[in-house]
């Protein structure tokens, strides 16, 4: 069973199923809207590659991706 911050957008979890989280993929940071909930993917970010973000609550949190080698 996977939990999630209370808002966070998410699919299924209906008669037993499980809840999987909505990413919202966007070209920049600028095109994640000001009232953003849930998890953000941004394809070119300003901080260079990719990034991927959740909004909840109005703070942002940023998740670290690592390659494996």
């Amino acid at each position: 069973m996977a939990i999630f911050p209370p808002g966070t957008p998410t699919l299924g979890g209906q008669a037993g199923g499980s809840s999987v989280p909505v990413v919202t993929t966007v070209a920049t940071e600028s095109d994640i809207p000001p009232s953003a909930q849930g998890f953000y993917f941004v394809t070119a970010s300003e901080k260079g590659d990719s990034q991927l973000y959740l909004y909840n609550g109005g703070i942002r949190y940023w998740l670290a991706m690592v390659k494996d080698s």
